[in-house]
């Protein structure tokens, strides 16, 4: 079974979208050899019961992300920034989760779990095309997930709108907008692209929450609107991409 729709075009002609600006992981760590690679990788063992384990798999921007997830617990991810092209280090990444980070075989996932646009529409079709072969090969179902929806369920707690901006290049933006009642989407607005100043517009009141890559290259225009009361948050790791799929709506 699959829940992927057609990913459509891009605004960005084929290149892969601006990404988040990326941290090592352990304080001292650091792995990759080639100059620009950051690579950011920890694993939480999880002991109790067995639950439904999934992989969930992001390439909508230019950093290349995996997590594996025990119900709603976080397992161990991995982050790749480079210029290589994702075809070139997703599988590998993949592989040297299971068994070692994740503690249990890749043929014990439950479901495969991918970002499905918006985003570049090169690094969409290698990450979709993976997902799908493992998904068919493992025999387990694959699932599509909005990439701003994997953005603005991180936030799902908050009690302000949540506005999950991607830089879509050419001054443009991907964005929708959130609200959220006690870990419950109450509304979303429809996916947009539009300039910056447009999807800042959008969002209503004196506070808000803005996440993404687009918060971080417009975050001067974020500061315009909302002086001193916007709290732009330009990470987001593949682990946000289950959140739609896990939390009640």
């Amino acid at each position: 079974m699959s829940d992927f729709p057609d990913t459509g075009s891009d605004e960005t002609g084929g290149k892969e979208t601006v990404g988040q600006k990326q941290r090592t992981g352990k304080p001292g760590a650091q792995t990759g050899t080639r100059p620009g690679i950051r690579h950011r990788q920890k694993s939480r063992h999880r002991t109790g019961r067995a639950g439904v384990k999934i992989l969930a798999l992001s390439t909508a921007e230019s950093g290349c992300s995996l997590a594996v997830m025990d119900n709603d617990q976080l397992v161990c991810e991995s982050f790749w920034h480079s210029r290589l092209t994702h075809s070139r280090r997703l599988l590998s990444m993949a592989g040297a989760l299971f068994p070692g980070q994740a503690g249990f075989e890749i043929s014990e996932v439950d479901a495969v779990v991918a970002a499905r646009g918006p985003g570049s529409f090169t690094g969409l079709r290698i990450g979709i095309s993976a997902a799908l072969g493992l998904a068919t090969a493992l025999c387990r179902p694959a699932v599509g997930v909005s990439t701003l929806d994997g953005i603005g369920f991180r936030f799902s707690l908050v009690d302000v709108p949540v506005c999950a901006m991607m830089d879509a290049r050419r001054g443009q933006v991907y964005c929708a907008v959130y609200w959220f009642e006690q870990g419950r989407l109450k509304h979303r607005s429809d996916d947009m692209v539009c300039p910056p100043d447009q999807a800042v517009a959008m969002v209503p009141g004196k506070d808000a929450v803005f996440a993404g890559s687009g918060a971080r290259v417009y975050d001067t225009v974020i500061q315009n609107t909302f002086p001193g009361k916007s709290r732009p948050v330009p990470r987001a790791w593949t682990r946000s991409v289950l959140r739609p799929w896990l939390c009640p709506r």
